[in-house]
């Protein structure tokens, strides 16, 4: 019996290795092969006395804007984004442009062609200070809920206009050091993890049904109890909330908290004003944007292995919507 067994674990295994291996040596050769086109295309833009990163800024900024249904959302977007500027400025609170609207700022002064929604970073603190007032502003709307991935979701929308929305990201300090740095990090991502397990037990006993493109509220007696719980998680770690290191909240980021998103408070800090251009606007960002847009998504210069729109372009309230924007837009300049 167990040479038989032992016999048909070689028959499984051994294919399986040679699969794998091979597998791996193929992907390999297409990333080099793609590696190899990418730098004979940039080779093709080049001009004369220009270096090849200089050839990249140039391609990149001079890429087309995005057109119909994608480009109006990015418009509409693209208003709330200076509405948040002015209240921050008025209020003396401190956001800045994270993720692929950072990117999109550093590379196309403007929008990712392809890209449908807006992506900005705020500390806790200051994220308290904007919740307290932005209520003040009539024009928008604050709203906190859920979506299918079940973290915490903060969004600014322009009023009774869903189709145009910001998203906030809380940032907090971690008291880390390089030697423990991973161990911390372990630690987070372990109770980011066991924390969403919990809230989603809570929405499903509630009964709640959760949707990829749609934001839930939940009652106020369910998120009484998923404060609870965040809260337990937050005191069960006695390195957060303080230190040399700042990281996106794991409230509001399940599961995605790791080194990348770990930044050195003296890359991260001061917040500095006018430091990115978008759509027209200057606005604030870190004063380390490039060492955290290299740790995010490597050389950011390369053209996109893939590229794609993240969210719900044929957005159901979209004409209704563009109407309500075309309106206050007309009544800003009036």
């Amino acid at each position: 019996m167990k040479q038989l067994l032992k016999k048909i674990l070689r028959t499984i295994f051994f294919p399986y290795k040679w699969f794998k291996r091979n597998n791996e040596k193929i992907i390999k050769e297409i990333h080099d092969l793609s590696d190899k086109n990418e730098y004979l295309f940039w080779l093709s833009q080049k001009q004369s006395n220009e270096s090849i990163i200089d050839t990249k800024k140039r391609v990149f900024l001079n890429m087309p804007k995005a057109e119909g249904a994608i480009r109006q959302i990015q418009l509409g977007t693209s208003l709330i984004l200076k509405m948040i500027k002015n209240i921050c400025e008025e209020n003396d609170i401190h956001f800045f442009f994270e993720s692929g609207t950072l990117l999109g700022a550093v590379r196309h002064k403007g929008f990712i062609p392809w890209d449908d929604d807006a992506d900005i970073g705020m500390l806790r603190e200051d994220f308290i200070k904007f919740e307290n007032v932005v209520k003040n502003y009539p024009n928008l709307e604050f709203k906190k809920g859920y979506s299918k991935c079940c973290f915490q979701l903060n969004k600014v929308y322009l009023k009774d206009a869903p189709a145009f929305f910001v998203d906030i990201f809380i940032w907090d300090y971690v008291d880390a050091q390089p030697e423990n740095l991973d161990e911390r990090i372990n630690k987070l991502v372990s109770s980011s993890k066991n924390c969403e397990t919990e809230i989603r037990k809570i929405l499903q006993k509630n009964k709640i049904e959760l949707f990829y493109d749609k934001l839930v509220i939940p009652p106020q007696d369910v998120l009484d109890k998923i404060n609870a719980v965040y809260m337990k998680y937050e005191k069960s770690m006695e390195f957060y909330g303080k230190g040399k290191y700042v990281c996106k909240s794991f409230t509001t980021y399940f599961g995605f908290v790791n080194n990348t998103k770990f930044f050195p408070v003296e890359d991260f800090l001061p917040i500095k004003k006018d430091m990115v251009e978008f759509e027209g606007e200057t606005y604030p960002c870190f004063s380390g944007y490039d060492k955290w847009l290299k740790r995010l998504y490597g050389n950011y210069w390369s053209l996109p292995r893939t590229i794609f729109a993240g969210h719900l372009l044929e957005h159901p309230e979209l004409e209704k919507s563009t109407l309500i924007l075309n309106e206050l837009e007309n009544n800003l300049k009036n």
